[in-house]
């Protein structure tokens, strides 16, 4: 049995109205483990970052990509970012509405629209929209 098995059967077993003492006890717990969680989800992170850094450049593009790392079977995905330029799409679309100065507009794109708009559309837009890959997403299996 691990510590996790441990804190949930006492979690399960402690029975109602437990003295300021006994609380004190499963909270201490609580934070005990949640440090630990926090420490193995930054470790995780950091050995992610460190595996991502040493891929070939042309796995942290865009798109689906496999890599064979020994017994084990990398997948890559590379999400594509989209950023709208607000200064610029408000100027492209003359959205100058009078506001007061405690309120912003934000034009919004519909990505899916935008892809099945009409290429003159499209190109009045497109120097508002900058494209950058998004962090890989990596799934490692062993073979």
């Amino acid at each position: 049995m691990n510590i996790f098995d441990d804190a949930l059967s006492k979690a399960k077993a402690a029975p109602l109205g437990h003295s300021p003492e006994e609380l004190e006890a499963y909270a201490r717990e609580v934070v005990m483990l949640q440090t630990k969680l926090n420490t193995i989800k930054d470790c995780l992170d950091a050995a992610t970052d460190a595996l991502i850094s040493e891929l070939p450049r042309n796995n942290v593009e865009v798109g689906e990509h496999l890599v064979d790392a020994g017994k084990y079977q990398i997948n890559i995905n590379v999400a594509e970012r989209w950023t709208w330029d607000q200064d610029l799409l408000a100027e492209l679309l003359n959205a100058d509405p009078e506001l007061p100065d405690c309120a912003q507009m934000k034009v919004a794109i519909n990505k899916r629209k935008f892809e099945a708009a009409d290429s003159s559309t499209r190109i009045k837009l497109l120097d508002a929209l900058t494209r950058t890959p998004a962090k890989p997403k990596l799934k490692i299996e062993a073979i």
